[in-house]
């Protein structure tokens, strides 16, 4: 199984632009942190063996590992839980 592309920059719906986050939130921070994780090694490693796991699955294809970190991680600085 393939995982799905990632660009938070995708343009779509209504209204075309979905950048709707004050510079000093939260979700932006988180944003940053990963971004500068993506260089060291062991963001890369956990990476390749992420994609490993979920390459040859059936099924629609998995969401990225930046994506998923992205939201796990914006939901606990925020403090919001899930069940």
């Amino acid at each position: 199984m393939t995982t799905k592309e990632y660009n938070k920059n995708i343009e779509f719906l209504l209204p075309m632009k979905l950048n709707y986050a004050e510079p000093s939130d939260n979700c932006l921070l988180v944003e940053k942190v990963i971004d500068s994780m993506k260089g060291t090694k062991r963001y890369k490693k956990e990476l390749k063996k992420y994609k490993k796991a979920h390459k040859f699955k059936p099924g629609p294809s998995a969401y990225s590992m930046e994506m998923m970190l992205t939201i796990i991680m914006v939901g606990v600085v925020d403090g919001i839980f899930s069940s």
